[in-house]
């Protein structure tokens, strides 16, 4: 009987192990998308550290506009559950940051952005090169990226 009773306390302290660990293992990350604007696929790029270690830089986004252009940038919180499908979450913080002289904030239907969402819509004011950043944290995961942005001068 003592025998049964250890292998099930076992096999509840394995199970519970079990539950705990895919608690632990997840993550947490930003998907973002465009409106009015095509971004492509985020590209991957390492620099030299001040220790001649490789360091990831933020993932890039290159978009190129005409001047007067609006276009929207969302990024939503996600949650990345060990062996789960990803659902969205309201992140902790967010927001993004861009050059005023090169690109201006128009409102935007708020309706449209759930709370998992940080919503901004801009338009380019004049031609030129700007970045635009993204900081954020979702479930104590801080993560960044940037938008290359390439205004050109209106066609004729």
């Amino acid at each position: 009987m003592t025998r049964l009773r250890q292998s099930l306390a076992l096999y509840v302290f394995a199970v519970a192990m079990l539950c705990a660990s895919s608690t632990w293992a997840s993550g947490a990350n930003f998907v973002v998308r465009s409106e009015g604007v095509e971004l492509g696929q985020a590209k991957e790029d390492y620099a030299k550290g001040a220790d001649g270690k490789q360091v990831p830089l933020p993932p890039r986004f290159d978009v190129k506009l005409e001047q007067g252009q609006p276009f929207t940038l969302v990024a939503q919180g996600v949650v990345l559950p060990r062996g789960g499908r990803s659902t969205p979450h309201e992140p902790d913080a967010g927001a993004w940051l861009f050059d005023d002289e090169q690109l201006q904030l128009v409102p935007h239907d708020k309706k449209l952005y759930d709370k998992t969402m940080v919503a901004v819509r801009l338009k380019a004011l004049k031609p030129g090169q700007t970045k635009i950043r993204f900081v954020g944290e979702v479930l104590g995961y801080y993560h960044r990226l940037d938008v290359f942005v390439d205004v050109v001068a209106p066609k004729k």
